[in-house]
């Protein structure tokens, strides 16, 4: 049964080769129009050298340096501060997209990879050039801030000691005002502490080179691909149809199928000559 109903698929796919063909002409018109209409991609890559601490403090424990800050990386990427300071530091332009939208599609433009031992590549790939760029730039200024923000919070400067007034007055104004600034350094590392961070941080992330100018991303496989899944998606549809219409056809073609369906046997069948009947020529 399995050879006899394969007969019958090709059967009835070659009795209308052609009209089976035709219905393979919308898929592929769908593939060329969707390559012709792809935006073309641009990437953009700067490389940052992940170190040690000046102190000589190792971070890394038994990964690689340059492995364990592309996870630090990625991982900051996917939260919505890091998002929101990198967006703001990349000046991004409101265009009606929401902040959300905006986010997800920087989430999806940058990633981080390490590109040997102690050094990370910072990638960014969108549909403008110039974006590419400043977004590749923006990404490894915001991920020194974030670092910047975590040590000075963690490493706080000492600020020096407030002279000791005689006017009492003075002196509870200043009481009040070191509460205040002790309450703000909770939420907010001070300015003293944020300076000695980016100095330690910069010498820990230098940029090794800078995000270069974007370049159009490789797409002919990308198209060739397109094309060859639309043209499966249409094979698919055409073969679908032919097995559907096997199975509609009820006609006898096959000795076997009288056996099957009228369990009589088949004495003698009369062969088939109109395809080597010749005209004759005189």
């Amino acid at each position: 049964m399995p050879r006899l109903f394969i007969s019958r698929l090709l059967e009835t796919f070659f009795r209308r080769k052609w009209l089976y063909l035709l219905a393979l002409v919308p898929f592929v018109a769908m593939g060329v129009v969707t390559v012709k209409n792809s935006t073309p991609q641009y990437r953009s890559s700067g490389t940052i050298q992940a170190n040690k601490f000046p102190n000589g403090t190792d971070p890394f424990g038994q990964q690689a340096p340059g492995l364990f800050t592309a996870a630090q990386i990625n991982t900051a990427m996917s939260t919505d501060k890091f998002l929101t300071q990198l967006i703001a530091k990349a000046q991004l332009t409101d265009d009606g997209t929401s902040s959300t939208a905006l986010k997800e599609t920087v989430k999806g433009a940058v990633s981080a990879a390490s590109a040997g031992f102690d050094v990370v590549s910072i990638t960014a790939v969108t549909s403008d050039p110039t974006l590419s760029v400043d977004l590749a730039a923006a990404t490894i200024e915001t991920y020194r801030d974030w670092e910047s923000t975590k040590y000075a919070t963690l490493n706080p400067v000492s600020a020096p000691p407030t002279a000791t007034t005689v006017d009492g007055a003075a002196e509870s104004a200043g009481d009040a005002t070191a509460a205040a600034a002790e309450a703000e350094a909770a939420d907010e590392p001070d300015a003293a502490s944020k300076a000695a961070a980016q100095k330690i941080i910069s010498q820990r992330f230098p940029t090794v080179d800078t995000p270069t100018e974007a370049v159009a991303e490789p797409h002919r496989k990308k198209d060739a691909i397109t094309l060859v899944l639309f043209l499966a998606l249409g094979a698919l549809v055409v073969g679908a149809a032919v097995v559907v219409a096997t199975l509609m056809d009820k006609s006898v073609r096959y000795s076997e199928e009288v056996e099957t369906q009228l369990h009589v046997p088949v004495l003698a069948t009369i062969p088939d000559t109109r395809a080597a009947m010749k005209p004759l020529v005189l």
